[in-house]
């Protein structure tokens, strides 16, 4: 592969994006490198551009500002008008996701080198940038699979031949894992991949192991930082046109801490201590959160309690249109009982769907700021019902139904009283 001929494109979005900021009174390549990091073809032909003009003995360039430095804003201009567009080709949605799990990247690895105290951040940036090159021009070849043997040899050519940072060149073979530096940014590369389809698959949740195992840190305090940094993420790409992961948390709302400086709760933390009173205070065996997607087409169960591996209720989906029951629950905050004595009348109304008890359940939709969230989803009571409280009586099914419902807007209470400007998804 002749990577001097290679002309990989460059978003529209990216190029719009910059000239903005270069017709601004004061702009520095700081400002400038952030916008560059987020289009890898266009840190490509930056860093192509810096490499012929030093030759091959010049030392490695320290960052993507650094090389917009050495190249001139008139290289940059002169780039964005002879770069081809992505939007015009038919593998652009490919590109927008392989852009925005290069900042998650980012993200994730520039948030560890800080915990860690690591010098000169901004190699994060031209490093990431190399990792996910082997993608760029595969999607521009018709290889979007690049054999990870070939991928790391292109990675190895690209870091001499244009003088990426150190960093990325420690990055650009596997043996980079034994750096800690370079596990960093290979291990972020990984997390932004896999959180990309799924953050509570069970490949993302075997990596996330080992993030926790690098970072010196429990398992559960690794998922909860790198849940916040997705959101912190989510935050940054407002305006860049890129997807988030954090959507999958249902997190991506204003960041915040409440009056102690304790950060404000996540959706996820709130249903997941809605779930476990659930099943302690109330019975139920097998418990769900479902979350509404943005386009308010699709209930996809999110989080689930009391279900093995295989149950059917850990993929459930239903389409989120028609006069379904649960449809129904969504156009205001209500609750509904199936039970025997009255499944002939719901009947009619009932999904169909393998993961829903269609002899007895009960469900309660979620509200946040007078927009629907989701719903709980909850089956399967224990014989015996335990105390709601323990100095109160035992809870015949009446009275846990009602406090179910409780638990439920206690977590609709909760999540409009930390956001009070409102909640997105």
């Amino acid at each position: 592969m002749d990577t001097n001929t290679l002309a990989p494109p460059i978003r529209r979005h990216t190029a719009r994006a910059i000239r903005l900021l270069l017709d601004k009174p004061s702009v520095n390549n700081h400002q400038l490198q952030r916008l560059i990091a987020a289009d890898p073809a266009l840190a490509f032909h930056l860093y192509r551009e810096v490499g012929r003009k030093l030759g091959d003995s010049a030392e490695p360039v320290a960052s993507i500002g650094h090389a917009l430095s050495l190249a001139g804003i008139a290289t940059l201009e002169a780039l964005l008008k002879s770069c081809r567009y992505s939007e015009d080709r038919a593998n652009h949605r490919a590109y927008l996701a392989l852009c925005s799990r290069g900042m998650h990247a980012v993200a994730f690895a520039r948030a560890w080198a800080k915990q860690e105290q690591q010098s000169n951040p901004d190699e994060i940036l031209g490093s990431m940038v190399l990792q996910h090159l082997p993608e760029v021009i595969g999607l521009d070849t018709g290889r979007p699979e690049i054999p990870l043997e070939e991928a790391i040899t292109l990675r190895v050519e690209l870091a001499a031949r244009y003088h990426f940072p150190y960093l990325s060149q420690d990055c650009a073979e596997l043996t980079g894992l034994i750096i800690p530096r370079a596990r960093n940014v290979l291990l972020a590369y990984e997390l932004a991949r896999l959180s990309a389809d799924g953050w509570y698959r069970e490949e993302t949740l075997q990596h996330l192991e080992y993030v926790a195992e690098h970072l010196h840190v429990p398992l559960d305090v690794a998922i909860a930082e790198c849940h916040r940094q997705a959101v912190d993420c989510a935050h940054g790409l407002h305006d860049s046109g890129l997807d988030a992961s954090a959507f999958e948390l249902a997190t991506a709302w204003p960041l915040a801490s409440d009056e102690s400086g304790q950060p404000t709760p996540t959706l996820h933390d709130e249903v997941m201590r809605a779930m476990r009173a659930m099943q302690t205070e109330l019975g139920l065996q097998r418990v769900a959160f479902a979350l509404l997607n943005p386009q308010r087409t699709e209930l996809k169960v999110r989080f689930v309690r009391g279900a093995n591996e295989s149950d059917p209720i850990r993929q459930g989906s239903l389409a989120a249109s028609g006069k379904s029951l649960f449809n129904i629950l969504l156009q205001k905050p209500q609750a509904v009982w199936v039970r025997p004595e009255n499944v002939q009348k719901y009947q009619p109304y009932l999904p169909s769907a393998t993961w829903i008890d269609p002899s007895e359940f009960i469900a309660v939709s979620l509200f946040v700021d007078h927009k629907p969230i989701g719903l709980f989803y909850a089956d399967t009571w224990k014989d015996t019902i335990p105390h709601a409280r323990a100095d109160g009586p035992t809870h015949d099914r009446e009275a846990a139904f009602q406090h179910f419902q409780q638990l439920c807007h206690r977590v609709s209470e909760h999540m409009a009283a930390s956001f009070p400007g409102g909640f997105r998804h």
